[in-house]
């Protein structure tokens, strides 16, 4: 009973955590794409550009990016500081909205076997 209870309070552990982590890597996602659609809408100035930019950098120090989504996540997180071209900023913001899918169906899964482990 005692190592079926550390090894549960073991996974919970885990599962908090990674829940933590996805959290911060969702909101870092809808951040920027937040920053992009402003920037395709002309709604974006310098001023914003550059304010976006310091709390990316901010983001990316916050995401410890323990799983792959995060690793993803932190990637294009980065590659959002590139605002060159109006394709360029297309281009991240479908890989953004991507990965916001591929978030949702992550938690759901991780839930899911959180629930079923318990």
């Amino acid at each position: 009973m005692a190592a079926a209870t550390h090894e549960r309070n073991t996974a919970q552990a885990t599962y908090e955590r990674n829940c933590e982590e996805h959290d911060m890597t969702l909101d870092a996602v809808n951040e920027c794409v937040a920053l992009l659609e402003g920037l395709q809408n002309g709604g974006a100035s310098f001023v914003q550009v550059t304010k976006a930019q310091k709390n990316i950098k901010k983001l990316i120090k916050k995401l410890s990016v323990n799983s792959k989504w995060g690793h993803i996540a932190k990637v294009l997180v980065e590659m959002s500081q590139d605002f060159a071209s109006g394709q360029a900023v297309q281009n991240v913001l479908n890989l953004f909205n991507d990965l916001e899918l591929n978030l949702h169906e992550s938690r759901t899964e991780m839930d899911r076997v959180n629930t079923q482990q318990i």
